[in-house]
């Protein structure tokens, strides 16, 4: 039995590994085969790593409305050194896609769960932007949150990984607050399954084992605040000012209609979102798992900007139901279905490659021709 875990994790973590890779190196703007500038978010997000590595606090000294996490980041990225930021990228990516593959291990065999944590990777090119940005920096926490709340509903949970739910949260939470929806979706239908059961005294226990993980996050950044005089800066650009970043600027709802929600990234994930419902059986698990997809959606609405990478954060939840899909598809007794299933898959695994290259050279592409950008580089290079 050990042999075979043993086993199961070698092959989960080499495959992750090369489509980790394959989405960093092809991809990412912080690859090292590519000489091309970040895009605005990005560059700033490393200036203020830059900053932070001579001595210069965020929020007091530097000025943006997104978490602490993000910037924590970067600064690490810049005390790497030498494509600091594309390792720290790289190892976000390569989690992020063993848990999917993790995930997948509760329901599937190994083959289908590295068929499926390769399919997943396909969804990150076009929705990451060229990196380093809040959304990318989620996906691990998230994912890691739902492989959790997954494995409560099918094994339940110890105390110390409830806690591990509390540290994603928090962790996420400091990233950008609007990305939290999972764990509001789960935790508020966990709390009314509780109530149902009128089992009060599990309210209290798992309650005060997630507190203390967000606790485990949140007091050490508070005291940094708190010894830089940061804080009041923090709570201004972290709340205040990102009401007021809401409504500066906003399509009509028309606009961004068409701009995102019929972007064929976004369709496809309705397609699977329909196939999923259409073979669904009611439990306390898909209440959670639609609640968290709502509330993820209403909150790309309410920004009411077209950009991406706010799409992102619905990548974890493309995974659980395709997992869900590929499940119930492998119990059916048609072994043909079983077979097709199996050869799309690996077909799409397959071209996964060629995908990434295709995306790199329009993208990347794109950018070193543009006059602008390239006068930009050749500075760069001359430095």
């Amino acid at each position: 039995m050990k042999i075979k875990k043993y086993r199961e994790y070698l092959y989960g973590i080499f495959s992750t590994l090369a489509f980790a890779f394959l989405t960093s190196y092809y991809t990412l703007n912080s690859s090292p085969q590519y000489l091309t500038l970040p895009k605005h978010d990005s560059s700033m997000f490393q200036y203020f790593g830059m900053a932070m590595d001579q001595g210069r606090v965020i929020y007091r000294d530097i000025f943006d409305h997104k978490g602490p996490f993000l910037f924590f980041i970067n600064y690490i990225a810049e005390i790497i050194g030498n494509n600091g930021l594309f390792i720290v990228e790289f190892l976000f990516l390569f989690l992020f896609l063993f848990f999917v593959y993790k995930t997948s291990l509760l329901k599937l065999n190994v083959f289908l769960s590295i068929l499926l944590s390769g399919a997943i990777s396909l969804f990150l090119p076009v929705l990451l932007e060229g990196g380093n940005l809040s959304e990318e920096y989620a996906l691990l926490p998230i994912s890691i949150a739902l492989y959790l709340f997954s494995k409560y509903y099918i094994h339940g949970l110890k105390y110390w990984e409830i806690t591990i739910i509390g540290i994603t949260f928090a962790l996420t939470l400091f990233l950008r607050v609007n990305m939290i929806s999972v764990w509001a979706g789960f935790i508020l239908i966990i709390l009314i399954e509780y109530l149902i059961k009128k089992d009060f005294k599990r309210i209290y226990i798992d309650g005060s084992f997630f507190v203390l993980g967000a606790l485990i996050i949140i007091v050490p950044t508070i005291i940094y605040l708190v010894i830089n005089n940061a804080l009041g800066d923090a709570i201004y650009q972290n709340i205040t000012y990102n009401f007021t970043y809401i409504d500066s600027f906003s399509l009509p709802f028309r606009e961004l209609f068409s701009e995102l929600f019929l972007n064929p990234v976004l369709v496809s994930f309705f397609v699977i979102y329909s196939i999923y419902i259409y073979e669904s059986e009611v439990s306390f698990f898909d209440f959670g798992l639609h609640l968290s997809t709502i509330i993820s959606l209403l909150s790309v609405i309410i920004s009411r900007r077209e950009y991406l990478h706010y799409l992102t954060v619905l990548i974890p939840l493309v995974a659980i139901y395709l997992i869900g899909i590929f499940y119930r598809s492998s119990i059916l007794e048609d072994k043909k279905i079983n077979n097709v299933i199996k050869s799309v898959l690996a077909t799409g695994v397959l071209l996964s490659p060629i995908a990434l290259y295709n995306y790199n050279y329009v993208y990347h592409t794109s950018n070193l021709t543009d006059p602008i950008n390239q006068n930009k580089v050749e500075t760069v290079k001359k430095l």
